[in-house]
């Protein structure tokens, strides 16, 4: 059997991010990211389905602030999301992971005028509701069934 290499779970770098250094700051920020992951594991969890474990990184931007509030590697179960994402507060938090989420563990492609899968963050703080976390576990149970 064929070892598979391990990779270093680094961004994109055409995004002009890289992983942050690892101090006590940047695992506040990673705890209120893997809160929002916990949530959409209760979600799916009377449905039976089971949520792969999730790597979670924080990243700075290295050249500038190029708006990209989340990245997630398709099917890989690793996601990335910018410090100045989880900080500035702009965009519902929630939201953003939980459609990294739906990238990396549900390969998941982005859904045009849709307020959880669409390119654009379409939801700002205060506008989180429960309907989104409904649109969430129709996605996962619609792409489990493909």
């Amino acid at each position: 059997m064929k070892r598979r290499r391990r990779t270093s779970h680094q961004p994109a770098e055409h995004l002009g991010m890289k992983n942050a250094h690892m101090d006590r700051d940047c695992f506040k920020l990673r705890r209120e990211v893997m809160q929002h992951v916990y949530h959409a594991k209760r979600l799916l969890r009377p449905l039976s389905i089971e949520l792969p474990r999730i790597t979670v990184r924080i990243t700075e931007f290295t050249r500038h602030d190029s708006g990209c509030l989340g990245v997630a590697s398709l099917g890989d179960s690793v996601i990335w999301i910018p410090s100045t994402t989880i900080t500035d507060g702009e965009y519902d938090l929630r939201s953003i992971v939980l459609h990294e989420i739906l990238h990396a563990a549900f390969s998941v492609g982005h859904v045009a005028d849709c307020p959880m899968m669409g390119a654009y963050a379409l939801v700002k703080v205060g506008g989180y509701t429960p309907a989104l976390d409904q649109l969430f576990v129709d996605y996962c149970v619609n792409s489990r069934a493909i």
